[in-house]
């Protein structure tokens, strides 16, 4: 009797909210929350660039046609927002779940096997593995939460602050993982032959940056050297207060087994995307052009390049320097790379038009200058106008029609 009370009371009470959930879950709805952002900006600078921009960030693509790659994008997007909204996903939302997980990790694994295999240094062999592993942990994580979503260990609410740390998390770190790895790439690869080189020299010459400019230089005679009529075009900005010592660059390049003849200067802002645009139009038309730059501003160029009615080469300098402040150098170029990464996703929320936003007029809003004016003075017509008929209307006798309207019983006053 005593069970049959207790399991009534319980029955009666009202149902608990569900207590806070393991630190995993949040942790993987996190990533997951900064997978679909990052897959979503890389929808938005494909569009924006048309079929010039086929790169797909998270893994390399070069197996599935452009098509499927972007498809698979598309579809990754809403379904890690699902997956962070609600864990608890139906069978078929939980396979899709999978799928778009388990495709960009296969193509991860294949960019390691294949970083395995190249004969390069220790250095160079490491930073090839950055992008691929750093992506397939994050995948890894997500996963772990796409799996175990339905089960009861993953029930119970998430902290928004641990959600919102770990997408800022991944999207953050994802440029620094992107710059080692495309800037050593392009080291590992085959030497490239170009009818004209440029150099950015950004205020170098002379000072802390000469040594960076030298080295620059010093990698772009060699690809003059090796093409018949091959040019190099210095580009001379001023840059963090330094301004350009053209002679100095002159002679370095001289120096370097040029003729004069080869090397020519042009000033150009020091911002990296202005003066691509006039540093492309310097070469003639079906000229090869190669950008000769460090390797932690190859994947900000790289973007840059793709975006522009010109195909461009890139090749890292030769570094024979030690760069100072390398760390802090390479925090900067990540958060303009950053920045780069989300411009054309915020440049079509920007122009985008909300129904909110429409050209109608607004019924709780001022009016505008002479618009009172106006209604007063057609209200005064109308009033004028209703007045006049109506004494028009006492002196006219009612019709036949009028008449058979009126009701009976009323006598009609003559």
């Amino acid at each position: 009797m005593s069970r049959l009370l207790s399991r009534s009371r319980l029955q009666s009470l009202p149902p608990q909210p569900p207590g806070r959930a393991p630190g995993w879950v949040g942790v993987s709805r996190g990533a997951a929350l900064g997978i679909g952002l990052l897959c979503l900006m890389n929808l938005a600078e494909q569009f924006a660039a048309g079929s010039r921009s086929r790169e797909v960030w998270l893994y390399s693509s070069d197996m599935l046609p452009d098509e499927i790659s972007r498809g698979l994008l598309a579809l990754c997007v809403p379904s890690m927002f699902l997956f962070c909204i609600r864990p608890a996903l139906p069978a078929f939302l939980k396979l899709t779940c999978v799928l778009t997980l388990a495709l960009p990790g296969f193509f991860c694994v294949q960019e390691v096997m294949a970083a395995r295999q190249m004969v390069v240094d220790e250095t160079v062999h490491y930073a090839l593995l950055s992008r691929p592993i750093g992506v397939l942990m994050s995948l890894s994580v997500a996963a772990v939460g796409v799996f175990l979503g339905n089960t009861g260990l993953a029930r119970g609410r998430s902290s928004l602050l641990t959600i919102v740390f770990i997408a800022a998390f991944t999207i953050c770190t994802f440029p620094l993982l992107e710059i080692q790895t495309t800037g050593f790439s392009l080291l590992a690869g085959e030497e490239e032959r170009a009818d004209i080189v440029i150099v950015p020299t950004g205020g170098g010459g002379s000072g802390p940056r000469a040594d960076l400019v030298e080295d620059r230089i010093r990698t772009a005679s060699e690809i003059v050297q090796r093409t018949d009529g091959g040019r190099l075009l210095l580009l001379l900005s001023a840059e963090m207060g330094m301004q350009p010592d053209a002679e100095s660059l002159r002679s370095l390049a001289l120096d370097s087994g040029l003729a004069d003849q080869q090397v020519s200067m042009i000033e150009v802002e020091s911002e990296m995307g202005r003066w691509l645009k006039p540093a492309t139009t310097a070469a003639a038309p079906g000229e090869r052009c190669l950008i000769v730059a460090h390797w932690y501003q190859l994947a900000r160029l790289k973007r840059l390049v793709q975006r522009g009615p010109v195909e461009i080469q890139l090749r890292p300098a030769i570094q024979r320097h030690a760069i100072s402040g390398q760390n802090l150098i390479v925090l900067r170029e990540s958060r303009l790379l950053l920045g780069e990464m989300a411009a054309p996703l915020l440049s079509f929320l920007s122009t985008m038009r909300l129904p909110s936003e429409t050209d109608l007029p607004d019924p709780f809003g001022e009016p505008e200058a002479g618009a009172a004016d106006e209604d007063l003075d057609s209200l005064f017509e109308t009033i004028s106008e209703e007045q006049t008929a109506a004494d028009r209307g006492k002196s006219d006798k009612p019709s036949a029609l009028n008449r058979s309207e009126l009701q009976p019983g009323i006598p009609l006053v003559e």
